[in-house]
């Protein structure tokens, strides 16, 4: 293979470079170095196929130890948790303080931040994993502010049985709200979308309307 100096010197900052990746692993670090000596050479790619594949190796055998550690963390924190459920289920709860606590820390587990690990996988689905960047057109329309009209074309489907959530704000209270309360939930509503900040209390407790034009009758298809 031909090539000029200015790509040798370019592919050699590359490669000291990719070679910085392995500096702390004393025990890989020879073996996965790639050489600039006789840099794009026969030799020098014979010897690059057997660099490469040990990296490969390497970085599968770095993966599966963080996949291990992963697993095994897990397993501990499910067993701590199982350990707790289980001093918990001794005795019941009817003292109300208490029970406030119970229901309190359980919310927090339920709707705690979730913690995904990306940083475990392996490259390949790090980079499958990772946002397009690119702007989908069957997407545009639920980014669109919502208007006056909207709002109120929504509330006159709203099943007027439902019963109210934790909210305590039922829609029969939701359909005789005066105007100015309407364009306030729906300057917030919209102030939700462009922001994508969603207030903790609204994911415990409804106050937008969703349109429910069919009575549930115990069919979950209707919800």
């Amino acid at each position: 293979m031909l090539a000029n100096e200015d790509t040798k010197f370019r592919w050699t900052i590359k490669i000291a470079k990719y070679n910085q990746d392995y500096v702390t692993s004393t025990d890989d670090n020879n073996k996965c170095n790639i050489d600039t000596h006789d840099i794009f050479s026969e030799e020098w790619f014979d010897t690059l196929k057997t660099k490469v594949n040990y990296r490969l190796r390497a970085n599968y055998k770095k993966y599966k130890l963080a996949e291990t550690k992963s697993i095994k963390n897990k397993i501990d924190k499910q067993v701590e948790i199982t350990q707790e459920d289980q001093n918990n289920m001794a005795r019941l709860a009817t003292e109300p303080g208490e029970v406030k606590k119970a229901v309190d820390n359980n919310f927090a587990r339920t709707f705690r931040k979730r913690n995904t690990l990306l940083e475990t996988i392996i490259p390949l689905w790090q980079q499958i994993y990772k946002p397009a960047g690119k702007f989908k057109e069957a997407m545009e329309f639920t980014i669109e502010k919502i208007t006056k009209k909207e709002w109120n074309k929504t509330v006159r489907e709203l099943n007027k049985k439902s019963a109210a959530r934790l909210s305590g704000i039922n829609y029969k209270i939701i359909i005789q709200l005066l105007e100015k309360l309407v364009l306030l939930l729906v300057k917030f509503e919209n102030l939700t979308l462009q922001t994508g900040f969603v207030p903790i209390v609204w994911k415990t407790s409804v106050i937008l309307s969703i349109s429910k034009p069919i009575n549930f009758e115990y069919n979950i298809l209707n919800t």
